[in-house]
């Protein structure tokens, strides 16, 4: 497989200067890329991993399996990237160095920034975790089958703007201390959605272009959980709760659960289990 990759296999494999104006600032950044022509690939399983700074990540060119730039500090942190064919295999991360952390100086000189992109039309296994900063994440576009997504001390938003090409089985979603807000999730057609949220505010958007059964899981420790549900689907919610509050606004009693009005009849259904130690619950019908 024919492929593009400037200088080393694994580290590093292109490292210039920022052209940043102060000496500091042209020491220490340097921009990192690499893409790879998907040829005869036939699916994907992905890898990204982005310790610190602002990701943005979504479909890219056709023909292109995957493509990746990144401006990172060479004293805070490393790049590290590793392709197998034979998956294929895609890892890649930014991490840090030893106990370096993250650098609270100047936002502009400093400030890590990825762009990485999947090809539309393979199917794809993806997993990320993000670090402290934001990310900004489109799956609307890509071919998606599986998906995992952690934001460990971040804020996170995740959109899927179209219907996904293929039905993905499962989509989880790990909040940890993080703000958590999503757009149509609906469109990735999964059969099940699975939240962990620690600590921050989360919003889970339901709607979009899907049929049948979702099922969502959805665990809150600390803070809001809203979930946004489409007007026309049939809602289930068995909610488990301690010091939490939930207005069951167009909901009736049914044993443990709260269902909405023509559940039985509704074209499709969501089936929810939610719970929230501390902090509530809201519902959105959009």
């Amino acid at each position: 497989m024919r492929h593009l990759v400037r200088g080393a296999w694994y580290v590093g494999l292109w490292a210039v200067g920022c052209g940043l104006s102060t000496p500091l600032a042209a020491q220490t950044m340097r921009t990192f890329t690499v893409e790879r022509k998907a040829e005869s690939a036939s699916q994907l399983r992905a890898t990204v991993e982005f310790g610190a700074g602002e990701l943005s990540l979504g479909p890219g060119k056709a023909g292109m399996l995957y493509s990746a730039e990144m401006r990172y500090d060479q004293e805070r942190a490393a790049p590290q990237h590793r392709f197998d064919p034979q998956g294929p295999q895609l890892d890649l991360r930014l991490r840090p160095i030893g106990n370096a952390g993250v650098r609270v100086t100047n936002r502009e000189q400093l400030a890590q920034r990825a762009v990485v992109t999947f090809a539309p039309g393979i199917p794809l296994d993806l997993d990320v975790t993000l670090g402290a900063g934001e990310g900004q994440i489109e799956l609307g576009g890509l071919k998606v089958k599986r998906a995992a997504i952690r934001s460990v001390a971040t804020r996170t938003v995740i959109r899927v703007d179209r219907p996904n090409a293929m039905a993905c089985e499962t989509l989880d979603l790990d909040g940890g201390a993080a703000e958590v807000y999503t757009e149509k999730l609906g469109n990735l057609r999964c059969a099940e959605i699975r939240f962990d949220g620690g600590m921050g505010q989360t919003r889970l958007d339901l709607t979009g272009r899907w049929t049948s059964t979702l099922r969502l899981s959805a665990k809150q420790a600390l803070g809001t959980l809203t979930l946004v549900l489409p007007k026309d689907a049939g809602v289930r919610i068995v909610l488990d709760r301690t010091l939490s509050s939930f207005e069951p606004t167009g909901f009736t009693k049914d044993g443990n659960a709260w269902v909405s009005a023509g559940f039985a009849s509704a074209p499709r259904t969501v089936l929810v289990d939610v719970t929230s130690a501390v902090g509530g619950l809201v519902v959105v019908w959009e």
